[in-house]
């Protein structure tokens, strides 16, 4: 009895120190999204207070995403803000729409919002191919759970950051997981949802992270019990 209980207790601390290599039963199971064609989504924010604007629009039709910022202090210093273009393929769509729907990014409320003098706004626009239109903005408040949940589908998809928070280091579990190290991130620029291992008891196990320079970083780890 005495045995069974260490090794228990062996595997027990062996899911927390190494869970975030585990497939979690938390884990959101993804649909299909089987509703309209969706044409073109656009997400923008703004600060009230100094104006700044950030526009993001993926089109659907021509698998493109365009992110522009607009300061209006940087620009009257004839400074220009950051513009971002990227393609994504069909595949990569198909995934990107199942994924924000189960999210329930499609069936946010119309309005969000706190009073407040300053702040931020922010307002997400659906065009489907009907071309009927699906709107809903904030002010000062969103569906931060749906947004942080779709920040990784999001930045997988255009390669930049969108909407919500992507999970900061070390990886916030409930999310998704990010490996860094020195700065630099996986290669496939990709943010990892899960991964599966088949651990067995006595075992050494070691897993290595690649990056874009050729740069890896390895880890080693066992499963001995005694």
């Amino acid at each position: 009895m005495k045995s069974k209980f260490k090794i228990l207790s062996v595997i027990l601390f062996f899911i927390l120190t190494f869970g975030f290599m585990l497939n979690s039963c938390a884990v959101n199971i993804i649909k299909e999204y089987k509703g309209k064609e969706i044409a073109k989504l656009t997400y923008v924010t703004k600060t009230y207070y100094s104006g700044f604007t950030e526009t993001s629009v993926l089109d659907f039709i021509e698998n493109e995403f365009h992110f522009e910022e607009y300061d209006p202090y940087a620009e009257a210093e004839g400074e220009h803000g950051e513009i971002y273009d990227s393609n994504f393929s069909d595949e990569e769509e198909a995934a990107f729409l199942n994924a924000c729907y189960t999210y329930g990014l499609f069936d946010i409320d119309p309005i969000y919002e706190i009073a407040a003098d300053d702040g931020f706004g922010w307002v997400l626009e659906i065009e489907y191919k009907d071309g009927t239109k699906k709107r809903s903005e904030g002010r000062n408040s969103a569906p931060y759970e749906v947004f942080n949940n779709c920040a990784t589908v999001f930045f997988d998809l255009c390669g930049h950051e969108v909407l919500g928070t992507l999970p900061m280091l070390p990886p916030g579990i409930s999310y998704s997981l990010s490996y860094s190290i020195d700065d630099k991130n996986h290669v496939s620029g990709k943010w990892i949802k899960q991964e599966e291992m088949d651990i067995e008891l006595n075992k050494i196990y070691v897993y290595e992270i690649t990056f874009s320079d050729g740069d890896y970083a390895q880890f080693t780890f066992n499963t001995y019990c005694q």
